[in-house]
């Protein structure tokens, strides 16, 4: 992945392994990132890691699984940052 700072990444069910190494992938190309997932311990776990290794995130816990939860993110992400440059939606389930 390209040299992304300045950059807003949001990804959005990282519950999955996938959405995980998608969000730690935009990290270690210097996004800002922005994840989300409706389990706090995920959230969690995903977003020490990237501060761990440097990354510039912050997580919100929403229904990912949900036209409303994935709306609110984004707006949070906006209110934050400003627009995303990229935004990633995991399947969940």
């Amino acid at each position: 992945m390209e040299n992304l700072k300045r950059e807003l990444a949001v990804v959005i069910g990282i519950s999955s392994q996938m959405g995980t190494n998608v969000a730690i992938r935009y990290a270690a190309a210097g996004a800002m990132l922005v994840i989300a997932d409706a389990s706090e311990k995920n959230l969690a776990a995903v977003e020490k890691k990237i501060k761990e290794g440097g990354g510039d995130v912050i997580s919100i816990i929403a229904d990912t699984s949900s036209e409303s939860g994935v709306k609110k993110v984004i707006q949070i992400a906006k209110e934050r940052y400003g627009k995303p440059n990229f935004v990633v939606i995991m399947p969940s389930g």
